[in-house]
């Protein structure tokens, strides 16, 4: 509710004040409005996260790739006139709870989608890397 009341605010301040708004004052505006989106989209996540969190974990094969594939379509066709490179090595996979590593894969995968945003080819890599003394780690890199 405080966000929302901050967000109403904001919009009726904006549009009161229209063109009145110069320079730094509309940029203010702009950084509250941005400011109050990446804090609802905090929020979804955090809960999303407790609501899957919240039950029991089970294991099963997951082909990462393909998540990141269809990631990669969708947001391609939501957002047609951005346009992006993804590199995605063949063949990830993990042992790992189907459920909770979706939320992981999505909220990383558009956190690199939302702040590539301003690039005009926006380049995003996701592969693996092999650890002498331990197991291998994904990455996704933007």
């Amino acid at each position: 509710a405080p966000l929302r009341a901050i967000e109403g605010f904001t919009n009726a301040l904006i549009d009161a004040l229209g063109d009145k708004l110069e320079g730094d004052q509309r940029a203010y505006a702009d950084n509250i409005r941005a400011s109050v989106e990446r804090m609802n989209a905090l929020i979804e996540d955090l809960l999303r996260l407790a609501r899957t969190v919240q039950s029991e974990v089970h294991r099963s094969p997951l082909d990462i790739s393909k998540v990141v594939s269809d990631f990669a379509a969708k947001v391609g066709k939501t957002d047609a006139h951005r346009r992006a490179e993804w590199i995605i090595a063949p063949h990830l996979t993990a042992s790992a709870d189907p459920g909770l590593l979706h939320v992981a894969l999505e909220n990383l995968l558009s956190n690199a989608w939302k702040y590539t945003s301003k690039v005009p080819v926006a380049r995003i890599d996701v592969g693996r890397v092999s650890q002498p003394d331990g197991p291998a780690a994904f990455y996704i890199r933007d």
